[in-house]
């Protein structure tokens, strides 16, 4: 019979086995996958499952540190999968990881705004720092996102 990782239970939402995987053996929870260096956090929060990262950072809330091999965060993760319950959860517990770049230089901000996850993006603060920090999405935003945006049609612009 096969052991299964914490990485595979948090994957699926399975909260039952997480608790018990931890329970036996807690050191499992700061594991790696093979697949992008990962973390149970990480497949979690792609996945969007609230109940099992909020059950992993109550183990572990160091989780909320650590990048893969990607330099992504869970809220990287959370927020290019659209994942509104998770973003939130996890903007509440570190607010400043919506700053965290990762490889491309890409915030959780601008991954939720590129994949069109309006919710998501809602949930930011749009801060003068984000704004100085980043420039284009400060533009991105208010060319695809500001009231003034629905009456453009893009198809004017030619880039």
């Amino acid at each position: 019979m096969m052991v299964e990782q914490p990485s595979t239970a948090a994957e699926k939402g399975h909260d039952k086995i997480v608790a018990r995987l931890l329970e036996h053996n807690p050191a499992m929870i700061d594991a790696v996958t093979s697949r992008n260096k990962s973390t149970a956090l990480h497949l979690a929060a792609c996945a969007g499952h609230k109940s099992t990262v909020a059950q992993l950072l109550s183990h572990s809330p160091g989780l909320l540190d650590l990048k893969n091999a990607l330099d992504q965060t869970a809220l990287h993760l959370a927020a290019s999968g659209g994942h509104v319950k998770v973003v939130a959860e996890l903007l509440v517990r570190r607010p400043s990881s919506l700053t965290d770049e990762d490889w491309k230089g890409s915030t959780p901000l601008f991954c939720a705004a590129s994949q069109g996850y309006q919710e998501v993006v809602d949930l930011f603060p749009l801060t003068t720092d984000q704004v100085c920090v980043s420039p284009f999405i400060f533009f991105f935003f208010q060319l695809f996102f500001s009231p003034l945006s629905s009456s453009l049609s893009l198809s004017k612009f030619s880039l």
